[in-house]
């Protein structure tokens, strides 16, 4: 299994002073921390909307992509159709387990510094397969 690590999160630090929750955001195949992250705050307004929030945005590592002709691109795991992501499965099980193993370590550092028992501050959510990528995650995998 291939252990090349993720890229460093984009890391927003709260508007306010005081830091009250975490939001971990997943961006979608292809993208990346920067783009996704920079353009979600600024069409959104979050930051002002949500002062006291800090905004984690992980990058995917660059995995070769099997529906791009193994052109690697940011992706949480392979696949190989879009428009049937039940076929070959194969495929996605080495990206899954690792992108869970790494969104975990990610929400076991936010809930660290939120404090003891703060899991419950800390929003996983992600677009199209970092959405998919939460899920997994959340759902033990």
């Amino acid at each position: 299994m291939s252990r090349k690590p993720y890229p460093t999160p984009l890391a927003i630090p709260p508007l306010s002073v005081k830091h009250t929750h975490t939001i971990i955001s997943l961006h979608g195949r292809g993208s990346n921390a920067d783009r996704f992250g920079h353009e979600l705050l600024a069409s959104t307004n979050l930051q002002a909307r949500l002062p006291t929030v800090k905004f984690v945005f992980p990058t995917a590592r660059k995995r070769r992509s099997t529906v791009l002709k193994k052109i690697p691109i940011h992706q949480w795991y392979d696949n190989y159709s879009l428009e049937d992501p039940g076929q070959r499965t194969d495929l996605q099980v080495e990206g899954l387990y690792e992108t869970a193993e790494f969104i975990r370590s990610l929400v076991a550092e936010e809930a660290q510094i939120l404090g003891e028992g703060n899991y419950s501050k800390i929003i996983l959510w992600g677009l199209s397969q970092g959405c998919a990528a939460g899920i997994f995650t959340l759902l033990g995998g």
